[in-house]
């Protein structure tokens, strides 16, 4: 299966049309157990959907999704924090960025409305060092180096193994 996304419209008899539908409703029902992101925004004038802000917005909903399927072409789910009340909507289009990991969803009953089903992404926080201090010792096996800017107040420590010190050596 190609990389890239899976598009599927409601009564497409476009060829591949099953297969686009399969794969998208394969990757739903990985969610089951894990935690997502559900937002929604309006579609303003453009489908471009790189161009909406998805930026955490008041209504945006982070949760363990439960028992995600598709029946027919609706999509049901339910929240973890809320077992007994199953959830559903069905769609006119659905899309699937595989790799970021987002399902798009435009359902019939709302024209104008995308929700967007993401899996959190690991952000991490860069710190820039310019003209470090640099030290180093030795912790049993592992080399210890330590980066200090006295400007920002920072200390970064880093133990590195034997094989990761030959690696980091043999990438400078």
């Amino acid at each position: 299966m190609s990389t890239g996304r899976c598009v599927w419209y409601q009564g497409s008899t476009e060829p591949g049309a099953l297969e686009q539908f399969q794969a998208i409703q394969a990757w739903w029902e990985t969610l089951n157990g894990k935690e997502i992101i559900w937002q929604q925004r309006m579609l303003s004038g453009s489908s471009d959907l790189a161009s909406l802000d998805w930026s955490t917005q008041r209504f945006d909903d982070r949760y363990i999704i439960q028992t995600p399927q598709i029946k027919g072409i609706t999509l049901y789910w339910t929240k973890a924090t809320e077992p007994d009340r199953e959830q559903n909507t069905t769609p006119q289009r659905l899309e699937l960025d595989r790799e970021q990991q987002h399902l798009y969803i435009f359902p019939q009953s709302q024209q104008g409305l995308v929700l967007r089903i993401t899996l959190p992404q690991l952000v991490y926080q860069t710190i820039t060092l310019k003209n470090p201090e640099i030290s180093t010792a030795l912790l049993e096996d592992y080399q210890i180096l330590t980066f200090k800017d006295d400007d920002k107040r920072i200390k970064v420590q880093i133990a590195l193994s034997p094989e990761t010190l030959l690696g980091f050596k043999a990438s400078l």
